[in-house]
């Protein structure tokens, strides 16, 4: 099975970004520092427009955005995998998305995979990324920006927009606007 050049552009920064997450943990230890609270898997009282989860004393919320995560925690801790398995899950997925984010952003730019692929590798090299590693704010704000700014290059050069990635990208914002 041989990849081609596009597919080892997406693949060679996603895996070493993955690979990076992994250095991160130690051990079973997960990752917290200043207002990064630690994995523990919340309550469902987020998930209505209403509750006390922000401040205690019920109010309007908008925690509803943190679904994906705050279910994925309470998935695994379900399963008895634990919270921190949850949080090296995300943060794989998110810096490897990241670098993949990136480099459908310079195809729409250049022609060659090569440079495609060494645009996703810099992501990872930024000063930010190199000391707040795991804040994953930023790594869901370059992946919005990244996508939806590679599907408006793309907008008028192929068969058409893609509403559905575009509105399923546009998500990731309402998480960082909240953030």
């Amino acid at each position: 099975m041989r990849l081609s050049p596009v597919a080892l552009a997406y693949a060679a920064p996603s895996l070493v970004a993955a690979i990076a997450v992994q250095t991160w943990f130690r051990g079973d230890a997960g990752l917290a520092s200043g207002d990064l609270v630690p994995p523990v898997a919340p309550g469902t009282d987020y998930r209505a427009h209403w509750n006390g989860f922000d401040s205690g004393a019920g109010a309007p919320s908008y925690q509803i955005v943190s679904l994906p995560y705050n279910e994925g925690l309470r998935l695994f801790s379900w399963l008895g995998l634990g919270e921190v398995a949850f949080q090296r899950l995300w943060l794989t997925v998110l810096l490897a998305g990241t670098a993949a984010a990136v480099v459908f952003l310079a195809r729409g730019l250049v022609r060659s995979p090569l440079a495609a692929a060494v645009a996703g590798f810099l992501p990872l090299l930024t000063a930010y990324r190199l000391t707040l590693a795991f804040d994953p704010v930023p790594l869901m704000a370059l992946i919005a920006a990244a996508v939806l700014g590679g599907l408006v290059l793309r907008a008028g050069s192929e068969s058409g927009p893609r509403p559905l990635v575009f509105g399923l990208a546009s998500l990731t914002c309402a998480f960082v606007a909240l953030n």
